[in-house]
């Protein structure tokens, strides 16, 4: 399993924009909140021109995104936003070479897919949390220090309190790497050739803009795929946001109860990771132990 690579003063950090195009002076601010840091951003003049649904020109976006992983001269790969995209690339990421380096990857939502490849195709630990237009936007200094001392490899655990469990009684520790990411996301790979390998794992779902009953629907249609099952070793629940139905009542949790009635597997929630005020960031395929007495969550890589 690769490490994560250190990041120092100077080194390169290539920006891609793969799924939606941010508003506004989004990049210029993420730009210099690079610099301000010390680092050296790298990307294409054209890569928020805009085109349709997405960031810029499908095969610019791809162009960019393989030169971004492929390139020996970076050590980091930080994408600008989510939205939707990158689902679109994975026929192209499925014949390209492992370069055998690991690199810094960061970012989340859409993005989720390219976590998925990177996870399972190169066995790559890969960070879910904030995409650089979050750090445009001048974030909380606590914030920015977790992500920073994490690229900078000032930190090699994190410990998150807090998790809850959710309709079990669960008592021993759980050990196992983490993956996932969007409930969307994941789904949307059911069938594809990324379909999520989640047997012996610890799943994090989060997700932005689903009332429950579309929270439901993906997760019955992740159980009668058969990814979603007892091989599972326990789900954790990062935000589900803007999920109000009409009548202002949230029924998100109300979908997770009735998965849990019909999957025997320990679920937690509680976890400050997705499109909530605070994104801690997670290091998915690291080891991670649950301690459901405790409450906490500790990564190790």
């Amino acid at each position: 399993m690769s490490k994560l690579p250190k990041l120092q003063k100077g080194d390169i950090i290539d920006i891609i924009a793969p799924a939606g195009k941010p508003l506004g002076d989004t990049l210029k601010n993420a730009v210099r909140w690079v610099e301000e840091q010390g680092f050296v951003p790298r990307y294409h003049k054209d890569i928020v021109k805009g085109e349709l649904f997405f960031a810029a020109n499908e095969e610019l976006q791809w162009r960019e995104l393989k030169r971004a992983l492929l390139a020996k001269d970076s050590k980091a790969v930080w994408c600008l936003r989510g939205g939707w995209g990158s689902m679109r690339f994975v026929p192209r990421l499925m014949k390209l070479k492992n370069p055998g380096v690991q690199k810094f990857f960061c970012g989340f939502s859409d993005i989720t897919t390219l976590h998925l490849f990177l996870n399972q195709e190169w066995k790559w630990k890969t960070i879910h949390g904030s995409n650089l237009s979050a750090f445009g936007n001048k974030p909380s200094k606590s914030h920015q220090k977790e992500y920073l001392d994490l690229a900078t490899g000032q930190t090699s655990e994190l410990l998150y309190k807090g998790l809850r469990p959710v309709g079990n009684t669960h008592k021993k520790i759980i050990k196992g790497k983490l993956v996932g990411g969007n409930l969307c996301m994941l789904t949307s790979g059911l069938g594809t050739s990324l379909q999520p390998n989640l047997s012996g794992k610890i799943l994090f779902l989060e997700e932005v803009g689903e009332r429950g009953y579309r929270v439901d629907r993906m997760l019955e249609q992740m159980l009668q795929s058969g990814v979603l099952n007892k091989k599972v070793k326990a789900i954790v629940l990062g935000d589900f946001t803007e999920a109000n139905e009409p009548n202002g009542k949230d029924l998100t949790m109300k979908a997770i109860q009735r998965l849990i009635a019909r999957l025997d597997v320990p679920v937690f929630k509680g976890l400050k990771s997705g499109h909530g005020k605070i994104n801690h960031p997670l290091v998915l395929n690291a080891n991670v132990e649950l301690d459901p007495v405790k409450g906490t969550l500790r990564f190790k890589f």
